[in-house]
């Protein structure tokens, strides 16, 4: 990553020259210019999109140390630094990119460590699964050694996905949580990654394919898709 990158519009991201808003003084940005003669220092980069709209007054932006604020009205719409630096500390002077590299880093970081879970998952079970209900025990000891209450059904299904996706966690990735607990639950795991895969690679969404790898039939006209988690529910009749 560079510390130099094509500037952003403070506001929208988008790459902002030739567009630059002269503020008025060091510590407010408003409308107008300056006469103060080391103004090119402290310029701010907009878009000219983004730049008309604050000379229609439909927003206004303030800069404090550096770092850009803006508001309509009390409540502030954005805040980010005037300059890019992805190799510093401080995320507000972070370009998107680096933004995005970060959540994805996390990401990777996060399903790494549900797969060190779920091999922990199977080693208590590889010790304790002679017990009808290990998971539980094993769920006992983990709450009573952090003191913090670990449910038992985590411990089981962390064994389920780990003794149905170990060595082909790809396979996992690609299902996404919902759809690869099912497939693990499944009574023939090997039969319903079939199913899932083929239904995931046929554009079914998250709710058809667990109903195919679960088995159930989908009444026609009976079933809508939810907009923020792409599963399926039951359509609220209306009232006649």
């Amino acid at each position: 990553m560079t510390t130099d990158l094509s500037v952003p519009c403070l506001r929208c991201g988008r790459p902002a020259n030739p567009e630059h808003h002269q503020p008025p003084d060091r510590n407010s940005i408003g409308m107008g210019g300056t006469s103060d003669p080391d103004v090119e220092t402290w310029r701010t980069a907009l878009c000219r999109t983004c730049h008309d709209s604050l000379h229609r007054k439909e927003w206004r932006l303030e800069v404090v140390d550096g770092i850009a604020s803006g508001f309509i009205g009390d409540m502030q719409i954005f805040e980010r630094g005037t300059v890019t630096n992805d190799l510093g500390d401080d995320p507000r002077y972070w370009s998107d990119e680096r933004l995005c590299y970060e959540w994805w880093a996390a990401e990777e970081s996060a399903f790494s460590q549900f797969q060190r879970q779920c091999a922990v998952a199977y080693w208590f079970f590889r010790r304790y699964k002679w017990a009808e209900k290990w998971y539980e025990q094993a769920a006992a000891m983990l709450s009573e050694y952090k003191g913090k209450a670990v449910h038992w059904r985590r411990v089981y299904e962390r064994i389920k996905v780990y003794l149905a996706f170990d060595g082909h966690w790809d396979d996992y990735d690609y299902l996404g949580a919902t759809l690869a607990l099912a497939v693990a639950e499944s009574d023939e795991p090997p039969t319903a990654l079939e199913i899932a895969l083929t239904a995931k690679d046929d554009g079914k969404n998250i709710g058809q394919a667990v109903a195919l790898v679960k088995g159930r039939e989908m009444p026609d006209g009976e079933w809508e898709t939810c907009p923020t988690c792409n599963g399926l529910g039951r359509v609220k009749k209306e009232a006649e």
